[in-house]
């Protein structure tokens, strides 16, 4: 524009339908999901002390093995009432942290489900074996926990995208809560990309809080070793995770070396190493390992390795589809002009 040009009126605003109503509604629904959860941690917990009670489930129960359910509900608790009040309140990090949260959870979900569908065999196999169950009953018994799984893992992450996906949506939140929130500040495939990292560190902590047990490169370490390596991928993922929040294009590059290091020390180790013998390293009893044998698909070389390699491949394909996120301004292939060229905007990613 020249200096003597006429200045542009400014845009007129996009209608849009005000979607308060739902936002309350779908932020009810996210604080009765979190009850839920609050209430299963309880419910676990005694089902654990019922258990132990029992001589013939004693030595396959133990807190060790609940601990990370049990954290696990704790955390979505949390995470859905704050995140329903959020959108109660008509927040914009609400909505981006959960549309952003409904996509992973519905990727992971048909993840989850192809997995469960290897796993159905043996497991229906084994009770059929044991005669727990007549036939038919095992028959609704795979229906209703087929349907029950395409609910929470299919239907409900769809559900929330739709609508915190919707442009309406959008438009009430930026209405009724005008600042600008730090959720705006990052594209929202980057912020998920964060968050998927960000989880990484819960897995370095329940490894840590289980003699150490990392897979390195073919072998298990432990102790002192298996340590120093969990503290240097705490390292790791403390730089990357801020450091994708900010755009910086060197955390990026960070984050597909740790992803293709840590892939392949796992890969490599799981080929030759199953499941039982992970956890028997981190000191599960041989009941629970007994347990876990029974589900013969996933506990082989094979069957960890072809987790391991999926695992890696869509964090890859991830990493590099929001690649133009860390791209500086105006860049072609990732060759910036020379300069100081701006990174993309958040909104333009």
């Amino acid at each position: 524009m020249s200096e003597n040009s006429e200045p542009t009126a400014a845009a007129a605003p996009t209608p849009y339908k005000d979607r308060k109503i739902g936002l309350v509604a779908f932020g009810i629904f996210e604080i009765i999901l979190g009850g839920i959860c609050v209430l299963l941690v309880p419910l676990m917990a005694i089902g654990m002390l019922i258990g132990r009670a029992n001589p013939a489930t004693r030595d396959s129960l133990s807190l060790q093995a609940m601990l990370p359910n049990i954290l696990m509900y704790v955390l979505f608790a949390v995470l859905f009432i704050w995140l329903g009040i959020g959108s109660i309140q008509a927040r914009r990090w609400a909505r981006a942290l959960m549309l952003v949260g409904a996509w992973i959870w519905l990727v992971s979900g048909l993840v989850g489900i192809v997995f469960w569908l290897l796993l159905m065999p043996d497991f229906y196999a084994l009770m059929a074996r044991n005669g727990q169950l007549p036939a038919g009953v095992i028959t609704v018994i795979k229906i209703v926990t087929t349907l029950v799984i395409t609910v929470i893992y299919v239907l409900l992450p769809l559900a929330f995208i739709l609508f915190y996906g919707s442009r309406h949506v959008k438009a009430t939140c930026e209405a009724r809560d005008p600042q600008r929130r730090w959720t705006d500040k990052c594209p929202l495939p980057v912020l998920g990309l964060c968050l998927l990292y960000g989880s990484w560190a819960i897995g370095v902590l329940w490894l840590g809080a289980n003699n150490c047990v990392v897979p390195a490169f073919g072998k298990l370490v432990s102790g002192y070793a298996g340590f120093m390596i969990l503290a240097l991928a705490t390292v790791a993922i403390g730089y990357i995770v801020p450091g994708l929040y900010r755009l910086r294009p060197a955390a990026w590059w960070v984050a597909v070396l740790f992803t293709l290091v840590a892939g392949a020390s796992s890969v490599l180790t799981f080929a030759q190493i199953n499941l039982v013998d992970y956890y028997r390293a981190m000191g599960f009893a041989e009941a629970q390992l007994a347990a876990i044998r029974q589900y013969s698909t996933a506990v082989t070389p094979l069957g960890m390795t072809a987790m391991t390699v999926s695992w890696v491949l869509a964090m890859l394909v991830y990493l590099i589809l929001v690649r133009g996120c860390f791209l500086p301004s105006g860049s072609s292939g990732g060759r910036g002009m020379p300069g100081a060229p701006q990174r993309v905007s958040p909104t333009a990613c």
